[in-house]
């Protein structure tokens, strides 16, 4: 954080800040696999509603990291920001997290680098839980998980515990879970959203789920949405435009492999 600061000629404090700031300031998520999508494909899609009237989206960025000895990692995340919320690393585990309560409860690791950690070192589902559990954490968050075997997980965490939700696992706060799937979302939203997947039951794909998580499923300020397909390493991102939900937008294709196939071949030729 430091350094990104001082190499942009902002103040130390400012540069924390930036990084810190989803602490302060608390969206929906759903995977799906066998019976629930075509072909059994795995398809773990994120809605972020957050803030969109700042023009956050104006930083937008589709962050790689690649650090030495650990799992490369991609993030639909924005300029400046070492952690994520959105991400999706080499091994095939994604992860796309929604905020709860609990501002205050901040002795523990800041949720946006907790993931950074699960990104670069969690090679399954299982072993992201593992991270999540034995990390000190703060405030109250849901996260939805998945890897490319189709192990598939609904969290929510605060510092005192972790419950985990497993697909098609029923919970009195959400309405119904289809077989094969798992969700994380609240009031009308999840209702809709679970009347959308069991519509849409075994016929989702990407299309599909770009349209199950329009509005209402989204918010009005729904900042950015991906949809991640960790067989393949594939990530869809729409950003909000200026005064649009990022729903309503456009979505682009990004695979990480070909990003870091590209980035290989690129420093080992000569002359580049």
């Amino acid at each position: 954080m430091d350094a990104l600061a001082q190499a942009a000629g902002l103040s130390q404090r400012d540069g924390r800040f930036a990084n810190l700031f989803p602490e302060r300031f608390h969206c929906s998520g759903v995977a799906v696999r066998g019976k629930a999508s075509q072909g059994g494909r795995i398809i773990h899609a994120r809605v972020l509603d957050y803030m969109r009237d700042i023009n956050i989206q104006g930083c937008a960025t589709i962050q790689v990291f690649i650090p030495e000895g650990r799992n490369a990692w991609m993030s639909a995340g924005y300029s400046g920001l070492i952690g994520t919320v959105t991400a999706m690393n080499e091994k095939g585990v994604a992860v796309g997290e929604m905020g709860g309560r609990g501002e205050g409860d901040w002795d523990g690791m800041p949720m946006t680098l907790l993931l950074r950690e699960i990104m670069e070192r969690a090679n399954t589902v299982q072993e992201a839980l593992d991270i999540l559990k034995s990390t000190p954490r703060t405030c109250e968050y849901y996260y939805v998980f998945s890897d490319k075997t189709g192990d598939l997980a609904a969290v929510r965490a605060v510092p005192q515990e972790v419950l985990v939700l497993r697909p098609g696992e029923q919970h009195p706060l959400l309405p119904h879970v289809p077989e094969d799937t798992v969700f994380i979302s609240a009031d009308e939203r999840a209702k809709t959203l679970s009347q959308r997947l069991q519509l849409f039951y075994g016929k989702i794909d990407v299309p599909a789920m770009i349209d199950i998580i329009k509005r209402p499923v989204a918010m009005s300020s729904n900042l950015h949405n991906a949809i991640m397909l960790p067989e393949i390493l594939d990530m869809w991102v729409a950003d909000a435009g200026r005064t649009t939900p990022a729903c309503d937008e456009r979505y682009v294709k990004v695979n990480l492999q070909e990003v870091l196939d590209l980035y290989r071949r690129t420093v080992s030729s000569p002359g580049n």
